[in-house]
């Protein structure tokens, strides 16, 4: 039986979110600790997509800055 627990790793991510006052999202964004944006969001779908695509550059050995940002202009 493989030991899976040697290839994890632990993340913290942070979630920004901006809210109106009925509390409805404006735009959220995604961060990691160093502040560094890993995507933005305008509706809730997109957040579970930015978080697939970073993960999926996880895999590929990439931790920086995702190109395919959700962008709130």
């Amino acid at each position: 039986m493989d030991n899976h627990l040697a290839d994890q790793r632990h993340t913290t991510l942070i979630l920004r979110l901006a809210i109106n006052r009925d509390a409805q999202l404006v735009y959220g964004e995604l961060v990691n600790l160093e502040g560094v944006s890993i995507g933005r969001f305008m509706e809730w779908p997109q957040l579970t997509e930015v978080l697939q695509t970073w993960l999926r550059d996880q895999g590929k050995g990439q931790s920086h800055h995702n190109p395919h940002n959700q962008q709130t202009n």
